[in-house]
């Protein structure tokens, strides 16, 4: 056991450096949410701001880091894409949500062919479920504080309080 224990961790460093960077990056990413709740948190308690409002604002500013950050990201995908790639596919992609193929044996792909015909339904019930999840974010934020997202749940049958 200690010897796959051992072999698991030492592997030449390859793996398990990008394991550990990968997890940094991971611990890093929760300081901006954090913050955001944080911010949240304050400009609801500030104001009689509401919850639907604050989440269009959000959505509105993330829009624009989203374009801004398009071309590191694509750089950093596997495999990586482009920057004159791009539009075309967010093109292929906004032609797919309404559900026509972009990518089919008469078009000449020879690679794994689209199957958009029922992602306007599923891409439609994804973004109804995160914008109702938002929203209840917000809500248990404004009515509850920030610190409530962060604590557990107690265990199912764990006696309540009198």
């Amino acid at each position: 056991s200690s010897s796959s224990s051992s072999s698991l961790l030492d592997d030449g460093g390859g793996k398990n450096a990008q394991l550990w960077i990968w997890s940094l990056v991971f611990v890093v990413s929760c300081v901006p949410m954090a913050l955001s709740s944080v911010f949240k948190e304050k400009a609801l308690n500030d104001t009689d701001l509401d919850a639907i409002y604050l989440n269009g604002w959000i959505a509105y500013w993330q829009l624009l880091f989203g374009v801004a950050v398009a071309v590191p990201a694509a750089f950093f995908q596997q495999p990586s894409v482009a920057p004159d790639e791009l539009l075309g596919n967010f093109w292929a992609g906004a032609r797919c949500y309404v559900g026509i193929n972009t990518c089919t044996r008469e078009a000449g792909c020879t690679t794994e062919l689209d199957q958009c015909e029922r992602s306007p339904l599923f891409v439609n019930i994804y973004v109804a479920f995160n914008l109702a999840y938002n929203i209840v974010i917000i809500l248990i934020i404004k009515y509850g504080g920030a610190n409530i997202l962060w604590l557990p749940p107690p265990p199912l049958g764990a006696p309540r309080g009198a």
